[in-house]
């Protein structure tokens, strides 16, 4: 009876995962969200990004490039839900929906087992690692939704071979679609081919390889459009910058063996407090058990396809992640959830397969009930109310208060605070048109070589940037920084009336406004300030 039901209870559970409280969960909208969102508003209405650049090949965020995809499917959820936080990250929750569901069908076609393969899926929506991504306004899970098609598209043309042109050209999409993927996907394309060359590249079959790779040919060319310019090149951060060659080899080594480690993947999780969730791990810490036996069933019989599919991809997936300094960051890695996510589907399937059926019934729904206590405890509950500043929450409400009041200027700390000028363009709503019009014409005529960055903004009524002492207080302005921006004491000697505060949950102070006071700060200077003059 269960199996009977099991897609549209994965469905279901899956989209209730991915979509419920989807604008407030997490809280606060990031600025990686923000880039992507105001971007596709930007195109949307002028056809060109925040700088003026026209249907990009590459976006530039602030003196970095990412790759267009998710901006320009985005674009199409802000025409149909508006510009709201919800639009900004639909495309990633639709894609995390849609992950699980190419999942679980791979998963009955290769354990044959659909007991096996709806404990696996049901869990999968509660992974932290694919929940959290998918309900951001990130790129990551778009690209790995078409890396996981790629993978389950090339095993299918095993046994049907036109399936290899669909198979190419998924994995070169998906390179348009996230950093990682650019390097992880023809690297795996190259190697499975090789791999299965013995089916792949028999002679009934080369015309569908031949096929495939004038597809990636055409897909590629905007690609190869910037492939030599600064915009193509690899970003920062990057481990061997600065390491002599064996210390390099060690740290590589290190990172790229953690990413295995149960330790890491079910225990600890990605140290950075933005790109995890309190209390639980990357996978849910029970896991580790099947994640143990799925290893062994997958090196016990080696020789399968499925299991040397697995294998290649699991060694080629955390490459370019273990390249850079983090010693674990999931957001770089995820084209490694995949693999780890079939081994452990294998792993429950030996296990149930053992099991009695009312015992492995029991189990598996007992599991699933605790993982989704903690899971909600810690993703619906812990996360709003620990991580928000992380996630930007106050830069939310900050724009809900500049909304109200257009007919003030506000100048944001930016000297110290992180850079937010995407989230207050998209929330307030800020016209694309005007916006390009404050940016350099500089930068849109040398748009995929200009990499210097001025963190400097004005538009509408908001400038963001550092707050000038010297300046500021003789004009009609409101001063918003954190309690290190806006000292009481500096409050106290530039005669600063505080007009609202942003706290967190615990009643911490995240952001301040304070209007200035021109006439009683000249009043009350013992000499005359020439600044004063214009203070009527």
């Amino acid at each position: 009876m269960l199996t009977k039901f099991a897609f549209p209870v994965v469905v279901l559970f899956s989209i209730f995962m991915f979509f419920w409280r989807l604008d407030s969960t997490p809280p606060g909208f990031y600025i990686d969200e923000s880039l992507h969102a105001y971007n596709a508003v930007s195109i949307l209405e002028t056809g060109k990004d925040e700088y003026g650049k026209s249907f990009p090949i590459l976006f530039r965020f602030y003196g970095s490039y990412n790759e267009p995809l998710y901006v320009y499917l985005t674009a199409i959820a802000v025409l149909v839900f508006g510009e709201t936080l919800f639009a900004a990250r639909f495309v990633s929750a639709l894609a995390g929906l849609l992950t699980v569901l190419v999942l679980y069908f791979l998963l009955i076609k290769i354990t044959k087992n659909k007991f096996a393969s709806f404990t696996t899926s049901m869990v999968l929506p509660m992974c932290p690692w694919l929940l959290l991504y998918s309900r951001t306004g990130f790129e990551v899970v778009t690209a790995f939704l078409l890396f996981v098609l790629g993978i389950v598209t090339f095993y299918l043309s095993l046994e049907k071979p036109k399936y290899i042109i669909v198979s190419y050209v998924l994995f070169s999409l998906s390179t348009y679609a996230a950093y990682t993927e650019r390097f992880v996907s023809p690297l795996l394309a190259l190697v499975l081919t090789v791999l299965f060359r013995k089916y792949v590249l028999a002679v009934k079959n080369r015309k569908y390889v031949l096929i495939g790779l004038f597809g990636v040919l055409i897909s590629q060319l905007p690609h190869l459009f910037v492939l030599f310019t600064p915009a193509f090149f690899l970003k920062g951060d990057l481990l061997f910058q600065g390491l002599p060659l064996l210390n390099f080899g060690k740290e590589f080594l290190s990172h790229y063996s953690y990413y295995f480690s149960p330790e890491a993947l079910f225990f600890k999780g990605d140290p950075d407090p933005q790109r995890s969730v309190p209390e639980v791990s990357t996978f849910p810490f029970w896991l580790v058990i099947p994640y143990i036996i799925g290893w062994i069933h997958v090196f016990k019989h080696k020789q399968l396809p499925i299991n040397r599919l697995v294998l290649a991809t699991a060694l080629i997936a955390p490459i370019p992640a273990a390249l850079t300094h983090d010693p674990f960051a999931t957001h770089r890695a995820m084209p490694l959830f995949a693999p780890l996510v079939l081994v452990i589907g294998l792993g429950i399937n030996e296990m149930v397969t053992v099991a009695k059926p009312l015992f492995r019934k029991f189990s598996a729904l007992a599991l699933i009930l605790v993982t989704g206590f903690l899971v909600w405890r810690s993703f619906f509950v812990l996360l709003p109310g620990e991580r928000g500043v992380y996630w930007g929450s106050q830069y939310v409400d900050l724009a809900k208060i500049i909304s109200t009041s257009p007919d003030t200027k506000f100048v944001v700390d930016q000297g110290r605070l992180k850079i937010a000028y995407a989230t207050l363009a998209y929330l307030v709503k800020v016209d694309p048109g005007e916006f390009q019009s404050t940016m350099a014409t500089s930068v849109r005529q040398n748009y995929y070589f200009s990499t210097d960055y001025h963190p400097d903004y004005h538009f509408a009524n908001i400038q963001l940037r550092s707050i000038n002492w010297e300046e500021d207080v003789y004009g009609d302005l409101t001063l918003v920084g954190d309690t290190l921006s806006i000292s009481d004491a500096q409050a106290k000697e530039h005669f600063l009336v505080k007009q609202f505060e942003i706290t967190d949950s615990l009643g911490n102070v995240l952001l301040q406004g304070y209007s200035t006071n021109p006439k009683l700060k000249c009043k009350m200077l013992e000499y005359l300030e020439s600044r004063c003059k214009n203070v009527s």
